[in-house]
């Protein structure tokens, strides 16, 4: 199996914390983006040069689910990695397909809890059984997450029950 090649972006930050547009990152060592191909992981550190990042990501990268996250500062609040996946769910009432991307947050804001995003994308802010408004954000521990197969069967397998519920026939 291949690793995933990631593009990495470096992001200067002065002694104050800004980059040279204004945008704040706090103070610390500089803010690299390595970002797979397709944008579908994503991995935030602070390093003090490209050496240092690529070897803090490359732990990132072979982190065990229950593992304390590389980077444990969160950089303006984001996780050190993001994974998004696209699914197709077949809406049982209209027949009508719906594209949704679930963006998975591990060791959320270092909280010790993995976050889950689940979104409608096609057609935009389309009804399911675990949202009214196309869009939900569930808290769950990794370890809870790993033990239900990962975030694409965690959510399949949570609209699939919802969707045999009253509330949503």
């Amino acid at each position: 199996m291949t690793k995933p090649k990631h593009q990495l972006q470096r992001i200067r930050v002065d002694r104050l914390g800004y980059d040279d547009t204004g945008a704040y990152w706090g103070a610390g060592p500089d803010v690299f983006i390595a970002t797979s191909d397709g944008g579908a992981d994503e991995i935030t550190v602070r390093a003090k040069n490209v050496q240092e990042a690529r070897e803090k990501i490359t732990a990132e990268l072979a982190r065990a689910p229950t593992a304390k996250p590389v980077n444990d500062d969160p950089i303006g609040g984001n996780p050190s990695r993001k994974t998004r996946y696209e699914i197709q769910w077949l809406n049982p009432l209209t027949s009508e397909t719906i594209k949704i991307r679930i963006t998975h947050a591990r060791d959320y804001l270092s909280s010790g809890s993995d976050h889950i995003e689940v979104e409608s994308i096609t057609p935009k802010k389309a009804p399911l059984p675990i949202t009214k408004t196309g869009y939900r954000s569930h808290f769950i521990p990794p370890l809870d997450l790993m033990n239900a197969g990962g975030p694409v069967t965690f959510v399949t397998a949570w609209i699939a029950q919802e969707a045999k519920g009253k509330a949503w026939t």
